[in-house]
């Protein structure tokens, strides 16, 4: 990953059990190169940060048709992880 600060990485770590259907959605899209090449389209540090659209739009065309089904709240968006 490369940012306006130079290059580094990050971590996701993906609760299945929170959220399965969404869970296994967004390992697909990983596995399927969806997000290969693509950036945050919003940033609101301490916060948050906005991606999903790739860089591809044959690609975005794509996933724009696989929707997945609503999925109860099994949990808040309370922080659980700072960096340091």
């Amino acid at each position: 990953m490369t940012t306006t600060a130079g290059p580094g990485s990050f971590v996701f770590k993906v609760h299945d059990e929170w959220a399965p259907i969404g869970a296994a959605h967004f390992r697909k899209l990983v596995e399927n190169g969806h997000y290969d090449d693509t950036r945050f389209f919003r940033v609101i540090p301490s916060f948050m940060v906005q991606f999903g659209i790739s860089g591809d739009p044959a690609v975005s065309a794509v996933a724009s048709k696989d929707t997945i089904k609503d999925e109860p709240v099994l949990k808040n968006n309370k922080v659980l992880y700072t960096s340091k």
